[in-house]
């Protein structure tokens, strides 16, 4: 999440755009909203609510979050590519 590594192009001078930054920042952490929310909850079922999931349903979930993965890339694959 933070870069304390030296960038080769800004040490030879390239001014970095301080403002950009920012921007990609805020919307990095916008985009990482919704998969926290969902760690949260499942963290309270698993620790607070005792929720022991069996095989079938842990597979099932795993089915449809990959699916849902799928979706959103070619979803937003097809939206850059339109932008283009």
């Amino acid at each position: 999440m933070v870069h304390h590594k030296p960038i080769k192009a800004y040490a030879s001078g390239l001014n970095r755009e301080t403002i950009e930054d920012i921007q990609v920042g805020l919307k990095d952490w916008v985009n990482k909203i919704p998969s926290l929310i969902v760690i949260l909850l499942f963290s309270i079922l698993f620790f607070k609510v005792g929720f022991e999931p069996q095989l079938y349903q842990a597979v099932c979930y795993f089915i449809v979050c990959i699916i849902t993965l799928i979706y959103f890339m070619k979803w937003k694959l097809s939206k850059k590519n339109k932008i283009e």
